[in-house]
């Protein structure tokens, strides 16, 4: 999840050098209440020149989010893909997908890949 939304900010100040800030928004899953994901924030802010200002989380059964919209719009685009005889076994093929036709108007896609010598915390062993 760290390399995701790192590189999601990197690409973000690429397109939109004046950015300073970010409010963050995810959804209630559990693997968004990781401590090591919540701890990363202030040196992803660090690597990428962008402070997260904030970092919320939707209330549990709300209701649809945006975030399930463009989803749905995506899964429809792949779908599409899928139908005219193409395959999407990897997350390679999945960015393809979402970039065939001209893409989904607002959405961009990527492979990230973890880099263990970027990890700059470390686990602890647990006190007995």
């Amino acid at each position: 999840m760290v390399s995701i939304i790192e590189n999601t900010l990197t690409t973000l100040k690429a397109l939109k050098p004046n950015l300073s800030q970010v409010y963050l928004r995810s959804d209630n899953s559990s693997c968004y209440h990781c401590g090591y994901l919540l701890l990363s924030l202030p040196i992803i802010s660090g690597r990428t020149g962008v402070k997260i200002t904030r970092y919320d989380f939707n209330k549990p059964q709300a209701g649809t989010d945006i975030g399930d919209c463009r989803v749905a719009v995506l899964k429809s685009h792949m779908h599409r893909f899928l139908n005219e005889g193409n395959d999407i076994k990897t997350a390679s093929d999945m960015k393809t997908a979402i970039e065939s036709y001209g893409g989904v108007k607002g959405c961009y896609a990527a492979v990230c890949q973890v880099q263990p010598s970027a990890q700059t915390m470390t686990r602890s062993e647990e006190r007995r």
